[in-house]
């Protein structure tokens, strides 16, 4: 599976992964393509990321995320797969105002900033 964020392709130190119907990607590559700031809270195991004054904070292994600070249920919970964050790629994109699309010929994960 490929992932592009802007047209550009972005190689994740852990490939997309779907897990129940979902497709998760490495946080840190969605949100540095996107050029938001990420922060990992190791204490309350929370991985918040911040773009033009939206926040995104997502508990691992919950499937409660919440976006400025309003609680939102998630299909798939944010979890840990070879060291690296992996997330909800559809929730997390839209939430930073960004589109997502699959394209099954290719089988890629594609992501762009909306206009």
């Amino acid at each position: 599976m490929n992932l592009f964020i802007n047209g550009d392709e972005t190689i994740p130190a852990v490939a997309p992964i779907i897990r129940d119907g979902s497709t998760l990607v490495p946080f840190r590559a969605i949100a540095e393509a996107l050029r938001a700031e990420v922060v990992y809270n190791a204490a309350d195991h929370t991985v918040t990321v911040t773009r033009d004054g939206i926040s995104v904070k997502l508990v691992l292994n919950s499937k409660t995320a919440y976006v400025n600070g309003k609680t939102v249920k998630l299909e798939v919970s944010a979890t840990v797969v070879k060291g690296s964050t992996v997330v909800p790629v559809r929730f997390v994109s839209e939430a930073l105002d960004s589109t997502v699309k699959w394209e099954p010929v290719s089988q890629s994960v594609v992501i762009y900033d909306n206009p």
